[in-house]
């Protein structure tokens, strides 16, 4: 009986230990993001800096509503001179 006991509470403290170095923390779980890392490049989207240097990615580049694929929402595009 106390066997069963004292297996269980190590088998516990393993749990513990493992859950504790290699689970959740902070946005990810198990090394894996949980939200799109926005400081990475794509090859396949556009990537466009507004002026509150906040990035943007879109698949084409022209004026009018377009779908950022970073705030999941369609965004007013449009061309300003400088």
């Amino acid at each position: 009986m106390k066997v069963a006991i004292l297996f269980n509470l190590f088998l516990i403290a393993i749990v513990l230990l493992l859950t504790t170095f290699t689970g959740c923390r902070d946005s990810y779980i198990a090394g894996y993001a949980l939200s799109p890392d926005t400081t990475q490049t794509s090859t396949a989207l556009k990537v466009i800096y507004d002026q509150d240097s906040v990035i943007h990615w879109y698949v084409k580049i022209y004026e009018g509503d377009l779908w950022c694929y970073i705030h999941n929402q369609y965004e007013q595009v449009k061309h300003v001179r400088r």
